[in-house]
């Protein structure tokens, strides 16, 4: 019937959800319409032309899965439809190969059944062990993220993409997230470089070599009532222990079966075999399962079991029929249409291949620019970096020449310094030998004079004594000196009117004092006679010669114009000398004399003290002249008169000398 004429009677469209492993598709589809459009419009809308391995499932009332008959009618299957009034509808495998790295020719049917075993893997239907899932594991996240990179998978981006089977988890308890996810790790980073296509690829590889990979597993009764297992693959049908889903107790091979049916719940297998001679198996017959009855005259083996419901056994005989009938296709010539896409498939391989190996060599071509890049940069930094360190030598080298020239410099004139210096340290060398030939001489005169100092010392003392004795002496005389000078002052002034009166010229007068005439008594004493005293005690205190006066004779004398120095006699009679004699000696005043005699004596001690003072310095600079030869001091003189100085050298500290040269 045309399409338009089918769209004019369409009077009601129902809504149908597909859930495929990948995405969930939606279609608007007329309420009449077939399983058998609905499934192309799945396979259209996804690119599937590998169509005779899958099919539309349903999940009935009892929570099983149940296949769809792709040529009735959806509403006629009984499919239950969801709150929201779609009708809910699974797009899987319903039958597999029996190698799938060689059947299966498009990427999205091998996408597929990649996504359908791993969903299986972690709902436990297919059960391998932890090496394979940590392996698997990894496979899945090199196809979905790609070559693995440190910089940007860090830990922890394994965390929702782990799926490792709950008994794998039980089977390792101790192992944390973490300790699975750096596991999974090492084995992610061994596959670089492999496409999804390849990952995934390698994935339907490992999981082919399981035992219950595209098995599909029904629980049975033998005739005995024993439960067990029925699987139904692309190659067989097996019974299983219940306890073991592994290992099969028998297996009946496509080849070996003639026919199977069913009758409510109970299923019939039977099994053809030729007659055999001596033994051995002449050959099979190959069976002819697609319809009810098939004439045999080989000898048959029955198989019967039992199943939980009629729908079971309908379940299993459609599997086994589909199962049977790709066994016998895989085994005639491709058809025309398999032809075409194995074609398309080996060109787009190649395709692919062509560009995977061109994007390959863009790549390293890529790396070998980076790298080449990098080495560039490297060596650039390199050679900024011996630049730099060239430039800084060069400075350092240029500072270093300066101060080497500044220091030749320094060295030039400190060598002329030192050549002025030893030469002015020679003349000082012969200087100091002189001062010191100079000092042993002082020291000689010191010696000399110390020895002269001590004589002049017991003198003094002894002329103290002397002068203690006059003094008492004076006293006594003073009395009496008073008494004869008011006699003599009459005749004085009697004796000098008559002169001045006889001799009426200056230069008589003159004559008169040089004869012998005095001042009067009362009259003091000039500042000139004075001083000509004061030198005179002066001169006799510090300058005494080694022979001294005897006691008899007057120490304290005073000028007179004969200069003739006599004492006061002894008696003490004034009136029994001449007029001469007395006017000498009648013009001192005896207390000035008396007074400056105990003058000069105070000033004798203190000098003295001075010179026991110096003495002890002396002492002392010539005990470190013994020792040292450098340094320049000075001495007084003695007899209160000023003497050149005496150089000495005094020791200079050794700071100094090193600042010097």
């Amino acid at each position: 019937m045309p399409l338009h004429i089918l769209k004019k009677k369409r009077s009601k469209l129902i809504s149908v959800r597909i859930s495929t492993f990948d995405a969930d598709l939606e279609f608007s589809v007329d309420q009449v319409a077939k399983v058998k459009h609905v499934f192309d419009l799945v396979c259209h809308t996804i690119g599937l032309r590998e169509t005779w391995y899958f099919g539309l499932a349903y999940t009935d009332s009892n929570n099983k899965q149940n296949w769809l008959k792709l040529d009735k009618k959806i509403l006629d299957q009984n499919i239950l439809k969801s709150d929201d009034g779609f009708i809910l509808l699974k797009f899987h495998a319903k039958f597999y190969p029996e190698v799938l790295e060689e059947e299966l020719i498009q990427e999205v049917t091998r996408h597929m059944f990649f996504l359908q075993f791993q969903q299986q893997i972690a709902s436990e239907e297919l059960v391998c062990q932890p090496e394979a899932c940590i392996l698997l594991a990894s496979y899945a996240i090199q196809a979905k993220f790609g070559d693995y990179d440190p910089d940007v998978h860090k830990p922890g981006f394994l965390v929702d993409e782990i799926s490792l089977p709950q008994y794998v988890q039980n089977e390792f308890q101790t192992m944390t997230g973490s300790m699975w996810e750096e596991q999974i790790s090492n084995c992610y980073a061994q596959h670089h470089g492999l496409t999804r296509d390849e990952a995934e690829l390698e994935y339907l590889k490992i999981v082919q070599d399981l035992e219950m990979c595209g098995v599909n597993y029904f629980n049975i009764k033998d005739i005995n009532g024993t439960e067990m297992w029925l699987g139904v693959d692309a190659k067989s049908v097996c019974l299983f222990a219940k306890s073991n889903k592994m290992n099969p107790i028998r297996s009946y091979q496509w080849s070996e079966l003639s026919d199977m049916s069913y009758s409510g719940n109970k299923f019939i297998i039977k099994q053809t075999t030729l007659p055999t001679l001596g033994g051995g198996t002449l050959g099979r017959i190959r069976p002819n399962i697609m319809s009810s009855t098939t004439h045999i005259d080989n000898v048959c083996e029955e198989i019967s079991f039992f199943t939980d419901d009629p729908d079971t056994s309908k379940l299993i005989l459609d599997l086994c029929k589909g199962n049977h009938d790709l066994f016998m296709q895989r085994r005639r010539v491709d058809s025309l249409e398999i032809q075409q896409m194995k074609a398309q498939a080996r060109e787009e391989k190649a395709r692919k291949q062509g560009e995977r190996n061109r994007l390959k060599r863009e790549k390293d071509l890529r790396l070998q620019a980076q790298q080449d890049k990098s080495e560039l940069e490297e060596k650039f930094k390199q050679l900024q970096d011996e630049n730099n360190v060239l430039m800084d030598s060069l400075r350092k080298s240029e500072d270093a020449n300066e101060l080497l020239s500044e220091k030749t410099k320094l060295s030039s004139e400190e060598s002329m310094l030192l050549s002025l210096k030893v030469g002015q340290s020679d003349s000082e060398i012969q200087k100091l030998k002189a001062e010191i030939n100079k000092l042993q001489e002082n020291n000689h005169h010191l010696t000399q004079r110390l020895h002269k100092y001590d004589q002049i010392m017991q003198q003094l003392s002894e002329a103290s004594r002397d002068c203690e004795a006059e003094n008492e002496r004076l006293k006594e005389e003073t009395h009496n000196l008073k008494k004869a000078l008011a006699m003599t002052n009459k005749k004085m002034m009697q004796s000098t009117s008559n002169n001045i009166a006889q001799h009426h010229s200056p230069n008589a007068s003159n004559n008169l004092s040089h004869n012998g005439y005095a001042l009067p008594v009362n009259q003091p004493l000039a500042h000139n006679q004075v001083h000509a005293v004061n030198q005179s005690a002066h001169a006799s205190s510090i300058s005494m010669p080694t022979n001294v006066p005897q006691s008899n004779t007057n120490p304290f004398c005073v000028y007179s114009p004969s200069s003739s120095i006599s004492g006061v006699p002894e008696g003490g009679n004034v009136s029994n000398r001449n007029s001469n004699d007395f006017s000498t000696t009648g013009c001192v005043d005896v207390q000035q004399l008396s007074q400056e005699i105990e003058k000069e004596r105070v000033e004798y001690q203190v000098k003295t003290r001075n010179i026991e003072k110096q003495l002890q310095s002396l002492h002392t600079e010539l005990e470190f002249l013994k020792y040292d030869e450098q340094g320049v001091a000075s001495f007084p003189s003695n007899s209160g008169q000023q003497v050149p100085e005496q150089q000495i050298y005094l020791p200079r500290n050794e700071a100094q000398m090193r600042t010097q040269y």
